[in-house]
């Protein structure tokens, strides 16, 4: 088999959307002497609709008869991320690399030479400057897969997988709370408090009863709202957890418009005595205690 050393070098990378991921740096292969010129390269399988873009910017010849060949890349990929825990995720992506070659005789191994000694947590092969707004490195590795796909790419009559080695270059990273708490938890929490303060005014006068009602429907609106914006932010097939904050602060809506009713329409001698105080009592506990348990269990 000719193997080929294979490096790169992240500059920066940026969502584009929540799956699209576009990325640059620099790219670089050592070809051995007896390695042959039809299999030297690479590509990028998962590269997207801006495909991948590289760019020539070195080239040498070593004593040894080997060359070494440098890049500049820019590709954009779509890569399917686990958005459940969302705002508190952490994520893995990665630039998945495959020879030129189909039938599996060049093989890409990460150039380990060409790096101090590698510790993950230090994270080596991206720049210290890169370009990440809104997350925080945690490790970068490489890995080796074997890609079982069920096709010979027309090289011959298929009767297995092909016979292929791919290189991943993983990147871990995190989200970092400031955004996310700013654009969706902090008016989570604003409605959720602004409900308990239309909740303090409950009273058996149905004419306050209907301006308090029209308050929680503003309410009701601005959650839906803020909901929507969670959703465009991310791509999740479930549920996140900031989305399930959304839905705690409509069940708190629903059940604080159920009360106004109830006393609104019911002539309760017990209720106006007693000035509605269990549930004003018991709104702030409970819903710090579903509050813990959503938080809790979604990030089982």
């Amino acid at each position: 088999k000719c193997v080929i050393p294979t490096g790169v070098q992240v500059q920066g990378f940026k969502f584009e959307t929540s799956l699209d991921l576009e990325m640059h740096g620099y790219i670089w292969q050592t070809y051995p002497a007896n390695c042959p010129k039809e299999l030297r390269g690479f590509t990028v399988p998962e590269a997207g609709d801006g495909g991948f873009n590289r760019r020539e910017i070195k080239r040498n010849n070593n004593t040894d008869g080997s060359e070494m060949v440098l890049y500049q890349f820019q590709t954009t990929q779509r890569q399917l991320f686990n958005y459940e825990h969302y705002p508190f995720d952490y994520q893995t992506l990665w630039l998945r690399l495959w020879s030129l070659d189909f039938d599996g005789s060049a093989v890409l191994v990460p150039d380990f030479k060409s790096y101090p000694k590698w510790i993950d947590e230090q994270k080596i092969g991206i720049d210290p400057d890169a370009e990440i707004g809104g997350f925080a490195l945690d490790f970068t590795r490489w890995s080796i897969f074997f890609p079982s796909t069920k096709t010979s790419f027309g090289q011959k009559t298929y009767d297995a997988p092909a016979n292929r080695v791919g290189l991943y270059y993983n990147v871990g990273f995190h989200r970092l709370l400031v955004g996310p708490s700013v654009n969706h938890i902090v008016p989570i929490a604003v409605i959720i408090l602004l409900t308990f303060a239309a909740l303090m005014f409950v009273h058996t006068d149905e004419n306050q009863a209907t301006a308090i009602l029209t308050f929680i429907g503003a309410l009701l609106f601005a959650a839906i709202f803020n909901h929507q914006g969670i959703r465009a932010s991310v791509s999740a097939a479930g549920f996140t957890v900031v989305g399930l904050y959304s839905i705690l602060s409509y069940t708190l809506l629903i059940l604080v418009t159920i009360n106004v009713i109830l006393i609104a329409k019911t002539d309760s001698k017990w209720f106006e005595k007693h000035d509605n105080i269990f549930s004003k009592a018991l709104f702030l506990p409970l819903t710090a205690w579903a509050l813990a348990l959503v938080t809790h269990f979604s990030l089982l």
